[in-house]
């Protein structure tokens, strides 16, 4: 099983592969996923990262109740994923942007097919960035 450490030695192995080490990440762990906001019972949050690109600056949710059942190959590709997110945050949030001037029913749309696209190409880069590592 992982733990805290496990997800800080990866968090320092993918801020460095993908240069991202003069960024400030604010690592939160949280006792289970309900103790940051999510109230969802039905899907299990594993973890949540918010950005401001602009100063480099991200707070990263961990559900430490997740971590500690996980392997660590999880908690790594996991990590990664997360640090993806950090990686993409400028291009995520100018497009989150530029939909704010869409016209409402355009701008949710837009908002969730951009998010959805997000994560997705989050997870397969994961996937792929872990398969042989």
């Amino acid at each position: 099983m992982a733990s805290e450490n496990d997800w800080r030695q990866s968090m320092e192995k993918w801020t460095k592969k993908l240069n991202l080490e003069s960024h400030t990440i604010k690592l939160v762990f949280h006792k289970d996923q309900y103790s940051y906001g999510n109230y969802n019972p039905n899907m299990v949050s594993v973890a949540n990262t918010s950005s401001l690109p602009e100063y480099k600056d991200h707070t990263m949710n961990i559900n430490l109740e997740w971590v500690n059942t996980a392997t660590k190959e999880d908690v790594d590709r996991k990590v990664c994923h997360e640090v993806l997110h950090i990686a993409y945050a400028p291009m995520y949030n100018l497009i989150w942007k530029i939909a704010g001037d869409l016209s409402e029913g355009k701008k949710k749309a837009y908002r969730e097919w951009i998010t959805s696209t997000n994560e997705f190409v989050t997870t397969e880069m994961a996937l792929a960035l872990t398969k042989n590592d």
